[in-house]
């Protein structure tokens, strides 16, 4: 009899034993535990630009349990400067990083600094697309579609009409893809190019004022969001005739300018996405310890003008609602 209840007991121990790991197991399920500390290392990282972006990335980060620092930065100098951040931040225990190359790796220097570290790049591919995944809207068709924009917006001839171009950072490669994507639309347009400005050739809006003085242009193309912002702050200055700007961009500003008829046509990425796709990206690399190989995921964008700026595709892509 003492047998008998001795028995029961151990089995009813047992079984409660297996009721409570299962418990804890249903509630725990799909939990992870610990957070992984990502860098997230953009250009002016405090810049409106990158709102949609950083929203992606939380939005990311919620469901990958990821804590994402984006780091303070002003605009970069040159590589060396962004690589001695990236170098801190890892330095720091920065589990992964995102980055936004400002120029091409050709002396390696920061293929060496993040040898074995999980990485992905955001819009800037650079030279070495071969080591690195990267999430980016296509820049030459960004700027083939500005050009097909600017076609479209004079009738697909552009005879007679004179062109200034602000080409961004022409040391990125996405920005050097951008303007022949553009040149390519227009080759035989008619259209005379007056001048191809890099942002350290015009670098403020003084510089660009004397570039307009020797040569005024009737059309202003902007590869960038920022050069986007310079040229509408430069018409806004401007008396008498105005010429038509059209450009790249997602900041509060250049919103504004297109409302106002500043910008004639902007073509806007997806960069909630992109910064959603890139946190996704890193999670395969660091929470499932799996490399799919190099992968270029491809975001979206759209052409807006102020007809189609508060359609609901448009306001999907430049004011996104997190869920």
């Amino acid at each position: 009899m003492n047998k008998n209840r001795f028995y029961v007991g151990l089995l009813v121990t047992a079984i409660l034993a297996v009721l409570v790991y299962a418990s804890y197991g249903m509630v725990n399920a799909g939990k992870k535990e610990t957070y992984h500390s990502v860098a997230v290392i953009v250009d002016d990282s405090s810049s409106d630009r990158w709102t949609a972006f950083k929203e992606g990335l939380e939005q990311g980060a919620d469901e990958e349990n990821f804590h994402i620092n984006v780091v303070s930065t002003s605009s970069f100098v040159n590589l060396h400067e962004e690589c001695s951040i990236i170098s801190r931040e890892l330095e720091n225990g920065a589990d992964g990083v995102i980055v936004q190359l400002c120029g091409d790796d050709a002396d390696g220097l920061f293929s060496g600094i993040v040898s074995g570290v999980p990485t992905v790049l955001a819009e800037n591919e650079g030279e070495s697309e071969s080591l690195f995944t990267t999430v980016m809207a296509d820049p030459y068709e960004i700027g083939r579609t500005i050009g097909e924009n600017l076609l479209a917006g004079a009738g697909d001839s552009l005879s007679g009409f004179t062109v200034g171009i602000l080409s961004g950072n022409q040391k990125m490669k996405s920005q050097r893809l951008r303007l022949e994507g553009f040149q390519k639309a227009v080759e035989r347009s008619g259209a005379e190019i007056l001048w191809t400005l890099s942002d350290e050739e015009v670098g403020d809006q003084s510089a660009l004022e004397r570039y307009w003085k020797e040569k005024p242009a009737s059309v202003l193309v902007a590869l960038d969001n920022d050069e986007t912002e310079l040229a509408g702050d430069f018409i806004l200055g401007l008396s008498g005739e105005k010429p038509k700007l059209y450009g790249e961009g997602c900041s509060e500003k250049t919103v504004y300018y297109l409302d106002k008829g500043v910008i004639a046509s902007l073509v806007v990425p997806n960069e909630f996405f992109m910064g959603y796709q890139c946190v996704k990206e890193l999670a395969e690399k660091i929470n499932y310890h799996q490399d799919n190989g190099v992968t270029e995921d491809t975001v979206d964008f759209l052409s807006v003008t102020r007809e189609n700026l508060y359609d609901r595709d448009t306001e999907n892509i430049l004011f996104p609602n997190i869920s």
